[in-house]
């Protein structure tokens, strides 16, 4: 989030987003005289979003959130975990249940009879 430049404000408003390692993150946003908002960010990171989005509001109360632009990424990630697990699956049903050689029978002897 730190390499896009934000969108020009006119009211205060906290941003909330997810960083690559999958942790939350807010900032504060505040409308300058210069064109480019005026930002505090928050100084930790959160495992939820709604963690996150407790402790922005709670900093700035009454101050409206901006939720985070779906990148798609989150559902790429479900998908293709999703993918695996069905291959997996698959190739354990495969192999329960492909059919077995029987094994060779040693030579029988006379004794055996």
């Amino acid at each position: 989030m730190s390499d896009q430049r934000p969108p020009p404000i006119s009211l205060p408003v906290i941003e909330v987003w997810q960083e690559p390692n999958r942790l939350w993150r807010w900032q504060y946003l505040e409308p300058s005289g210069d064109s480019q908002p005026l930002a505090f960010h928050s100084n930790k990171e959160y495992d939820s979003q709604e963690a996150a989005l407790a402790s922005a509001t709670t900093a700035y109360p009454g101050v409206t959130v901006l939720e985070p632009a779906t990148t798609g990424l989150g559902h790429r990630r479900r998908a293709r975990r999703r993918r695996l697990l069905l291959l997996l699956l698959l190739g354990l049903v495969v192999l329960v249940l492909w059919p077995r050689r029987p094994r060779p029978q040693p030579d029988r002897t006379s004794l055996d009879d």
